[in-house]
């Protein structure tokens, strides 16, 4: 029978505790994922076992390190983690007879999970000697100890967390517990802490924190950045994320927020020419991140670029610097004022006036400064024919493109590249 653990004391354990809690793994595992109850109940018959808390009240309890955790920064793979199963679990049993409750301990086995679950239930007789919260606190302090001495050392980074459901009754109930549970101990993104997770603590801690609001708060960090502004940045991103984003205990807000952001520095970034624009979608994933805080200490050094950016030439409306993104997306195309003018949603002689003021340049002197610009990047970074160059950069001819290019540059694209060589 497989054994979830290589503890060097294992062969003190005695043969039938190691099976039992395989077989309550297997059995457990059926349920939450599958819920097919005459199944788990089947393989709980065949091993001639049974459940040891009562389904007419029961507490389901998760708690362990999540895989974003032990593998993907400490580099735990999932058979030197399971290594650790067996002391937690013996750990927890004791806990649970000594606190007056009686339950199962397992491993919770899917693809991006392999946390340690405990189902508890009140003894027939006697009282227990604490709530099932305070139980649940244990049992995390008791995972935590060993992470620890095994996985932390001495890293304060993170820590276990924990979430205990309500309470449950029925067979039923023992998917609900999980699929409530697991949905808790996934707050612990805006949440990391020894405290325990339930339904009332994080109903507690909730905010008001709403769409409109996180709305509001991205458009005063949109203006700080067109003002070049990092101070008010990186407080208007304090705000957004440690205070509203964080109290929320909402990821669809989070998805929102970093949506509007990746969208902003992607125009910005390209606009002003920044490296890193290529970074922007995974620095504005939301699930790159173990925790809130994550997210924004990985967002301050890119609103810094940008605003360095912005500092070194000059702020810019939104509206010229819409219809400068569009000339750089559209840079093959033939396209109009009318067409930019639309994109920026303003006049074409309004845009035409403000381009000017706040660039320096006019539109199509803006226009003709972004394909040269381009062309270089092509004449020094790729073998492309000059003609297949000028097609790219949106010049009519390679004639055209020579001309254009030696009257900017004092050079042509030939004599560029071989300059570059």
């Amino acid at each position: 029978m497989p054994y979830f653990g290589s503890d060097p004391k294992k062969q003190e354990m005695e043969e039938y505790h190691i099976a039992k809690g395989y077989l309550y793994t297997t059995a457990m595992n059926e349920c939450i994922h599958n819920h097919p109850e005459k199944n788990s109940r089947g393989i709980l018959s065949w091993c001639r076992t049974e459940l040891d808390f009562s389904l007419e009240q029961f507490w389901f309890c998760l708690t362990g390190l999540k895989k974003q955790i032990y593998y993907g920064v400490y580099g735990w793979d999932a058979g030197d983690y399971l290594e650790i199963y067996d002391r937690i679990r013996m750990m927890a049993e004791a806990e649970l007879e000594r606190r007056g409750y009686r339950g199962n301990v397992f491993m919770v086995m899917a693809e991006d999970i392999k946390q340690v679950a405990v189902v508890f239930g009140r003894r027939e007789t006697g009282e227990p000697t604490c709530t099932p919260e305070e139980l649940a606190r244990g049992l995390g302090d008791l995972a935590e100890q060993i992470y620890q001495q095994t996985i932390f050392r001495g890293d304060t980074r993170y820590c276990n967390t924990t979430a205990l459901s309500d309470a449950l009754s029925g067979f039923e109930g023992i998917r609900g517990g999980y699929l409530q549970a697991r949905a808790l101990n996934d707050l612990s993104f805006f949440r990391m802490s020894g405290d325990v997770l339930t339904g009332e603590s994080i109903a507690e801690l909730r905010n008001s924190a709403d769409y409109e609001i996180v709305t509001s708060q991205c458009h005063r960090l949109a203006n700080a950045a067109g003002q070049g502004d990092f101070q008010a940045c990186k407080d208007c991103l304090e705000q957004l994320f440690l205070h509203s984003l964080k109290r929320s205990f909402d990821f669809g807000l989070v998805a929102d927020s970093l949506s509007y952001i990746k969208n902003f520095l992607h125009i910005r970034y390209t606009v002003y020419n920044i490296p890193g624009r290529g970074e922007l979608a995974d620095v504005c994933e939301g699930r790159n991140y173990i925790t809130i805080e994550e997210c924004f200490h990985a967002l301050l050094p890119v609103f810094e670029r940008l605003c360095r950016a912005v500092a070194a030439a000059r702020p810019c409306s939104s509206s010229v610097i819409r219809a400068a993104y569009y000339i750089h997306v559209h840079i093959m195309e033939d396209i109009s004022l009318s067409d930019m003018a639309e994109y920026a949603n303003t006049a074409p002689t309004h845009l035409s006036k403000i381009f000017h003021q706040q660039t320096g340049q006019t539109v199509k002197q803006y226009q003709t400064w972004t394909r040269i610009c381009r062309a270089k990047e092509l004449l020094k970074d790729s073998e492309m024919a000059v003609g297949e160059v000028a097609r790219l950069c949106g010049f009519g001819g390679r004639r055209y493109f020579s001309d254009t290019f030696k009257k900017h540059t004092g050079k042509t694209p030939q004599q560029y590249r071989e300059e570059r060589e």
